[in-house]
């Protein structure tokens, strides 16, 4: 992500902080008061800023306040580490580390899914704006690993990170692939060189790390051997290899070796097979790498997101398999690539979201997480979609033009054919009366020779060379005319000839557009209609009438569904050669690359947004608390009398009593939540557990082929023994057996399930954050009426109120992120269990051989199912249930900690010392020296915000733009964000409060009694 000082690199406040440069005045050496000092205090870092920065809508200038903000904390840090014999010095020090640690800006991972040869690298390519930093081919699959585009903060413009497995992990999978390259006795498989099956892919493995192996040499392997000769690409202590250009076509060519998998032929290969030799053999590399992490300057990562191109969806590598689900499952968005051409007639939106997919997708509460990405735009048979009757009704007037145009153009044809006749007409007569001329001319000249003629003859051919003149200069003006004719009918052809290219092309975009709004519709309907089966399914499953409450129809229109063409946009941006334009796009928005990557940006930009505002509301709680409890000199403050102890106990203990309510509410909520789960999903637990077990052995018999192979459904030997193998999770993303028995777990609950996470949660946190915020400002109202007569300066506590009510919404919000994770987790646990139940199981199957044996793995599948299956899914409702337990007690204990220990535990110690101004005692030199040391840094910090601010109004307000990030979001999506800013503060207000949310409480004050900073 952008550095911070990038988008202030023209501002004059970064030499502000310069140790040996100090542009600020040196505060005044008279001694003040404790509520002046307070004053002083509340005169930087005023809530004023806070409420412009809260509602600014730039990510790049809140980009910039955090960067001031962390200097900020490093100089206070810096001042307040002199004072560590003080409780307050090491308790701020603390709360420093930890808003520093809160800045850490998280990710928008967006996952990018799809069957191999869907064009995910070239849509990833065209989204970076980039040519090919990630490898594609037209003749095969490219990306072998899991990729992971971030924006790179480095100076040089590329760069990459390599984690490759470890040693034991490529061990583990060696020995897989071994076995699965091997037959019963040993010998290598006769499938082999058939990559569809299962010893064909892992010889494609194990070749393309060990190129020099033959056959031979494979079938007297030694694991251990093996392993040792790639030991030192292999990954130790967690190291991964790092790449870095400057030139794109060098990181190009640096980084493919370790993205792609060059060879889907056997090639060379086959040589070794036969025993022969292979001069210089290749070594690839992606069999044993885990992750790519490649880092680029692009402008669709700038707002922090994550693009993960995962590899297509048959990976069988175990280690890569389950980064995937992980990608998958703290994914905020998945985008679903697949062909437009196979989009719509295979149905593609609901096969690609499998069961598993859509239970998960239902469990998760994550539908609208899906955006649907149609590829290869361009690949359309535009007569064909032509001669469609509603194609040809869309392009009627398209059409009317093109006959319009086809009957010019015929016309002018006709007319230049006549033009160049007539022509040719005149300019036989010209010629003839031309040679009669010439005649003439020569027999006056012979005849004036020999005699002179007589008058009646010199007349008489006087008068035929003027008509031959007359003639002449006749045809030569029609010719003339004629030519000019001929051009103004060539340049009207021309420019008719343009113009049918003109409607040829929007013909073609208007059939590709036509395509692209019914693609859309269908695929969302699609969308929506797999969704309702599955729900459907669910209920059938239980033998119960459909229950569910979802809007279908708000489902399909919420769905994103882009059409896109990267080969038009790269060939558009003259990437792909001068002659390889593609018909139907005449411009970068018909392709919607652009239109995706603004989509990309909005979705990183909310949350960043989000992590900014929280940050700078934690900032200026932070710096209150700092300032409210400087050391003062103990000088007469300005109220009416000092604040008695009596009335400090009372406050005190109404503080204690708020913390006290505020614990029980959490409390409550928590039982909420808790009744929920019980009432909706613990009731049924038993239930489901004894249903799947008696699923069980048939689920496993159906995994078997028919002897008679005519029925359907049911794996062949090999795949079976693959399975056995890999645990179960062959080609994890589209078949599991762990899934296929446990699955059903969560899915027979997902009415349940759904309504307990998507409703009752939600409902009860949203009612725990409104009482606490209501508490809190009714505490407020009654210590400012109970106060403010005599004590004028507890108005300046407002400011740090609305930043506990932000904090409120903030720690409540996060409890909310909390739950969704740990469920999330929980509705994966019955898979994760059955695994490790069938883990021996599936080793005895697979180390079955000889005859009978797929009979035997067969029976020993079934017994073994059938004799573990109560206990085992005993063992999955257990789990299920510690899982609910600890995720209430972790994150209501977290919730407690943020709200009341992080925030009210502090609440009597803040009005404490806005109404007594500071800790009364003697103040030596070192402790005024530290006051007036804060208090300067804050006062420059106030003025660098001030110039962030002001940089922002002149960008906004009729500035260059020089400051905009590239591809920053329109106009209206900025108002957009002004507008949910300003409706979020709208929220904030108590009802009948007509200020905002930092100074509401004084609403009910006159006033000639308020502060003058509070006014």
């Amino acid at each position: 992500m952008p550095a911070p000082e990038k988008l202030r690199s023209n501002m004059t406040t970064a030499t502000r902080f310069s140790p040996n440069v100090s542009k600020t005045p040196a505060l005044p050496q008279t001694r003040k008061s404790p509520s002046a000092r307070i004053n002083d205090a509340s005169s930087v870092l005023s809530p004023g800023i806070r409420e412009r920065l809260i509602k600014c809508c730039r990510p790049e200038i809140l980009e910039a306040a955090l960067g001031e903000g962390l200097k900020l904390l490093t100089r206070l840090e810096n001042v307040r580490a002199a004072s560590t014999t003080s409780v307050s010095a090491v308790e701020q020090l603390k709360d420093i580390e930890n808003l520093r640690q809160e800045s850490v800006e998280r990710p928008t991972i967006i996952a990018i899914m799809g069957s191999t040869g869907t064009g995910k690298s070239s849509l990833i390519n065209a989204i970076l704006d980039e040519d090919d930093i990630i490898p594609t081919s037209c003749m095969r699959a490219c990306t072998a690993v899991v990729t992971e585009i971030r924006y790179n903060d480095d100076e040089t413009p590329y760069r990459a990170e390599i984690q490759y497995l470890t040693r034991s992990a490529w061990e583990a999978e060696l020995t897989v692939l071994l076995a699965e390259l091997h037959d019963d006795d040993g010998k290598v498989s006769k499938e082999c060189m058939d990559e569809t099956c299962a010893a064909g892919a892992a010889y494609s493995k194990i070749r393309a790390v060990y190129p020099e192996m033959t056959l031979t040499k494979i079938e007297s392997h030694d694991v251990k051997m093996m392993v040792d000769q790639v030991a030192d690409q292999l990954n130790k202590d967690n190291n991964p290899r790092r790449l870095s250009a400057t030139d794109p076509r060098i990181f190009r060519a640096e980084s493919r070796e370790f993205v792609e998998s060059k060879d889907k032929g056997f090639g060379k290969s086959h040589s070794a097979m036969m025993g022969v030799a292979v001069a210089d053999p290749e070594r690839q590399l992606w069999p044993s790498i885990e992750v790519v992490r490649i880092y680029t300057k692009s402008p669709a990562l700038s707002t922090g997101a994550t693009l993960v191109d995962l590899p297509g969806l048959a990976d069988a590598n175990a280690g890569r398999a389950k980064i995937a689900q992980h990608y998958v499952q703290h994914a905020t968005k998945i985008w679903i690539v697949a062909p437009m051409i196979r989009a719509v007639d295979d149905g593609i939106a609901r096969s690609l979201l499998g069961d598993s997919m859509k239970r998960q997708l239902v469990s998760d509460l994550n539908l609208k997480s899906i955006t649907f990405i149609c590829s290869k735009t361009d690949e359309i048979d535009f007569d064909q979609l032509q001669k469609l009757p509603e194609v040809e009704a869309v392009l009627q007037p398209l059409l009317c033009e093109k006959e319009e145009l086809r009957c010019a153009n015929e016309r002018l044809t006709k007319e230049s054919k006549e033009y160049k006749r007539t022509k040719d007409i005149y300019k036989g007569k010209y010629d003839e009366a031309n040679r009669e001329h010439l005649k003439l001319m020569e027999l006056t000249e012979d005849q004036g020779q020999v005699e002179r003629p007589r008058k009646r003859r010199r007349k008489a051919l006087r008068a035929e060379i003027e008509t031959l003149e007359v003639e002449k200069a006749s045809a030569d003006s029609e010719v003339k005319k004629l030519e000019k004719l001929i051009k103004d009918n060539h340049d009207e052809r021309r420019r008719v000839a343009r113009e049918r290219e003109k409607n040829k092309k929007a013909m073609q975009f208007a059939c590709i557009h036509w395509r692209n709004k019914c693609s859309t519709q269908i695929i969302q309907s699609q969308f929506a209609l797999g969704i309702e089966t599955y729900d459907l399914d669910c209920d059938a499953d239980r033998n119960v009438k459909s229950q569910s409450t979802r809007d279908y129809d708000a489902l399909k229109k919420e769905l994103s569904v882009f059409c896109i063409s990267a080969k038009a946009y790269q060939s558009l941006r003259k990437r792909r050669g001068k002659d390889t334009s593609v018909a139907g796009f005449d411009n970068d928005e018909q392709t919607e690359v652009p239109k995706l990557r603004k989509h990309c940006m909005k979705l990183a930009k909310k949350l960043r947004l989000q992590g900014y505002r929280r940050f700078i509301n934690h900032l200026f709680s932070l710096t209150f608390r700092l300032v409210s409890v400087l050391p003062r000199n103990d000088i007469t403050l300005n109220v009416s009398k000092p604040y008695s102890t009596t009335e400090e106990s009372r406050m005190k203990g109404e503080a204690k009593k708020l913390s006290s309510d505020i614990r029980n509410e959490i409390n409550g909520c928590g039982r909420k939540i808790r009744d929920a789960i019980c009432e909706k999903i613990f009731d049924r637990l038993d239930k489901v557990s004894v249903e799947l077990a008696d699923k069980a052995v048939s689920t496993v018999e159906h995994w078997v082929k028919a002897d008679d192979k005519k029925t359907p459904g049911g794996y062949p030997y090999s795949v079976y023994k693959a399975f056995c193998r890999r645990n179960g999770d062959y080609k994890s993303l589209e078949h599991n057996w762990n899934e296929a028995l446990a699955g059903p777990f969560v899915k027979k609950m997902t009415s349940e399930w759904e309504h307990v996470f998507g409703n009752r949660v939600p409902e009860a946190l949203n009612s725990l954050r409104s009482i606490a915020t209501r508490m809190l400002r009714v505490f407020h109202e009654a210590q400012v009426i109970q106060a403010r007569s005599e004590y004028p300066t507890v108005v300046d506590m407002d400011p740090q109120i609305a930043t506990y009510i932000a904090r409120i919404e903030d720690a409540v919000t996060a409890c909310q992120s909390s739950i969704d994770a740990k469920q999330k987790e929980i509705s994966r646990l019955p898979v994760v269990e059955m695994k490790e139940a069938m883990i021996p199981t599936y080793k005895a199957c697979s180390n079955r051989r000889g005859v009978d044996s797929f009979k035997w793995m067969k029976n020993i599948m079934r017994d073994d199912v059938d004799s573990q299956k109560d206990s085992v899914f005993k063992t999955i409702t257990n789990s299920v249930d510690v899982g609910f337990q600890k995720m209430l007690e972790t994150s209501l204990q977290e919730l407690d900690k943020k709200l009341v220990h992080d925030i009210l535990s502090r609440l009597d110690q803040d009005y404490l010392s806005v109404l007594k101004g500071g800790t009364s005692c003697d103040v030596n030199r070192p402790q005024q020296y530290s006051t007036d040391a804060i208090l300067k840094i804050l006062h420059d910090s106030d003025q660098a915000f001030e110039e962030i601010l002001d940089n922002e109004a002149a960008v906004h307000h009729g500035g260059d733009g020089s400051d905009t990030v590239a591809g920053a979001d329109s106009t209206e999506e900025v108002e957009t964000d002004r507008t949910t800013a300003a409706a979020t503060n709208e929220e904030r207000k108590p009802s009948g409060h007509a200020r905002d949310d930092t100074s509401d409480a004084l609403s009910s004050v006159p006033p000639s009694e308020r502060s003058d900073e509070s006014e």
